[in-house]
């Protein structure tokens, strides 16, 4: 493990709800604050040139210092790909894209979902160091995109080091709230860890505008639910009709009606997951203190209104965050995704950053421990929930995905 590898200060742009700009998320200080600053001011400002300058020889700056730095420690729960990005003038220049999406129907999968802004993207990124084939063109007569463009330029400058960009971000990530109507037990509204919650300025949505013209995705985050928050309305609205940018969002469902269900639906945005953790009434109170029939009601209104509205491209999925008290109903969540007719399922486990024994919420006659809810310490019984959750989903057509080292836990063949 290196900060060598790092790429997040060349791809990655995060604002915070009061306008705080981040390079990571993970654990990185502000670099900057758009209260007082432009983006370009940040973006290529003294304080990012010497992030840049430091990663690239393998020196951990200042900004970067933190315990949850996946460059700096391994985890179960998200290890970094080793492999350095290829990228170079002529392959930017020259790389056939057609023909790779065309030979690679998986990789083409990946970009129509924007894991990827285009196959050179993931050439660069993957493909070189899997040994994929490509293919070099004479000339482009089809421009790409500016969001494709921008990123190979951000792959294009990290190979050669710049520390002054002209690329901009690929990935802009807006935590457009903190406020929020729920207190998960693994979450810090759960604890009362949040202090003074509140919603992103429009002001601040502004002074990013420009980048949000030239990024590849957008993810809506943030310690809060975004269908409060009038940025991330704002947000979704400003970008009805792109096709060259993928916009994601979680969402807890329980303000999902008719007329907002529509309105995601005539807006920009490509991806929105509902966050459930449960299977049923019971768990679903004690890990998120709600009912649980008003999330399912939320649901399936989504997935109504898109089976009646013109636009399809927006994908519905349901999330589960993994844990000791609700491994078990994995199975079951993926039978209730099919009931309620989303489109995939994402598995994911508990992340470190709350793995310690002062993390106790009290609901009734259960108490939740962070550090007793890892799924580590349930191994066998993670695995066998994970595969038996697998082959229900093959049978129902319905896409598993596993997330954060989810899939460590499945047999080997299942992998």
């Amino acid at each position: 493990m290196s900060v060598r590898n790092c790429m997040y200060p060349w791809h990655w742009m995060i604002v915070t709800h009061e306008g705080e700009v981040l390079p990571c998320g993970h654990g990185s200080k502000p670099v900057g604050d758009l209260r007082t600053q432009t983006a370009d001011e940040i973006w290529n400002g003294p304080v990012m040139q010497e992030l840049r300058a430091s990663l690239f020889v393998g020196r951990v700056h200042r900004v970067c210092r933190s315990t949850d730095c996946p460059h700096q420690q391994q985890h179960l729960a998200f290890t970094p790909p080793e492999e350095r990005p290829v990228m170079d003038e002529e392959l930017a220049r020259c790389f056939d894209e057609e023909w790779y999406l065309e030979t690679h129907a998986d990789v083409r999968d990946l970009v129509r979902r924007r894991q990827f802004a285009s196959g050179l993207e993931h050439y660069g990124r993957h493909g070189c160091a899997e040994g994929r084939e490509y293919r070099l063109v004479s000339r482009t007569t089809n421009p790409s995109p500016k969001p494709a463009a921008n990123a190979a330029l951000a792959l294009l400058e990290y190979t050669r080091g710049a520390t002054v960009l002209r690329s901009r971000p690929v990935d802009l990530v807006l935590q457009v709230s903190t406020v929020c109507n729920l207190r998960c037990v693994m979450c810090p509204h759960g604890i009362h860890a949040v202090e003074r919650p509140m919603h992103m300025p429009l002001g601040v949505l502004d002074r990013v505008r420009d980048y949000a013209a030239t990024a590849a995705r957008m993810i809506v985050s943030g310690l809060g639910e975004p269908m409060l928050a009038p940025a991330f309305w704002r947000l979704v609205e400003d970008c009805a009709g792109r096709e060259d940018v993928f916009i994601r969002a979680n969402s807890n469902a329980i303000l999902v009606t008719q007329e907002r269900a529509r309105r995601l639906l005539d807006s920009g945005l490509k991806e929105i997951s509902f966050s459930c953790d449960a299977a049923t009434p019971e768990t679903y109170a004690r890990i998120r203190g709600a009912d649980f029939a008003r999330v399912r009601q939320g649901i399936a209104t989504m997935t109504a209104e898109r089976r009646a509205h013109p636009r399809k491209s927006l994908e519905v999925f349901m999330n589960m965050t993994l844990m000791a008290e609700n491994i078990a109903e994995a199975p079951r969540f993926v039978e209730l995704a099919a009931t309620l007719g989303v489109d995939a399922v994402l598995f994911s486990q508990l992340f470190p950053f709350g793995d310690r024994p002062d993390w106790q919420v009290t609901r009734g006659d259960w108490t939740f421990v962070y550090s007793q809810q890892m799924l580590n310490l349930v191994p066998e019984i993670a695995g066998e929930c994970l595969d038996q959750a697998r082959e229900i989903g093959d049978a129902l057509g319905i896409r598993i995905e596993l997330q954060s080292n989810t899939h460590t836990y499945l047999r080997p063949q299942l992998v």
